[in-house]
């Protein structure tokens, strides 16, 4: 991934921690809307661009990896409490382990979406699956942060920890295209990621 890029998803990290921090705690309504959209973007590419490249590529044997996608998935947010898709349940004065529980989950997520954009499956000038996929984890970037800013300030935590935990997050996506950049991995392997 280029400079740009790594730049626009701590970027966007940044702005919906920001709109967080400007909104009422109780009013979640941008919040529906905005993971309503990224939802739906994300599911259209995924149907009409990703699915046919990646089976084209790796044969049948994707289906497998998808199906492991979603139990990842699903255990994902059994550890994130799937705040990266809205679900805010805060309580005052939350445990810390549920604090850092629930950003263990979203790094998690956040590093494995970033791994398919460095995998180099997709080269070529301005490739439309890896700048649909990039642009779909960039519209999914600002509710995830929104609902992580939420989540801690409905939670007490004090505003520097709400900083470092939105830098920390804002790295991931990045860090996961670096590693999956330094690994290399064939086409077949790529089309498994």
């Amino acid at each position: 991934m280029s400079i740009w890029q790594n730049l626009l998803f701590i970027g966007t990290v940044i702005i919906g921690a920001f709109l967080a921090l400007r909104i009422q705690i109780n009013n979640r309504t941008v919040l529906k809307a905005m993971l309503s959209f990224s939802g739906a973007y994300l599911l259209s590419i995924t149907f009409l661009h990703l699915l046919p490249s990646v089976y084209e590529t790796g044969g049948f044997q994707v289906g497998f990896f998808i199906l492991g996608g979603f139990i990842l998935q699903l255990l994902l947010e059994l550890v994130s409490k799937g705040v990266e898709h809205g679900h805010i349940h805060a309580h005052r004065h939350a445990r810390p382990a549920f604090v850092w529980q629930v950003l263990l989950g979203l790094c998690l997520h956040s590093f494995l979406e970033g791994m398919p954009l460095g995998t180099g499956h997709y080269h070529g000038a301005a490739d439309s699956n890896q700048m649909n996929l990039f642009y779909g984890i960039i519209a999914h970037k600002i509710p995830e942060a929104l609902a992580l800013v939420l989540l801690l300030r409905a939670s007490d935590v004090k505003a520097s920890l709400i900083y470092l935990m939105v830098f920390v997050l804002a790295i991931m996506t990045p860090a996961g295209a670096l590693l999956a950049e330094f690994i290399e991995p064939s086409p077949l392997v790529a089309s498994y990621i």
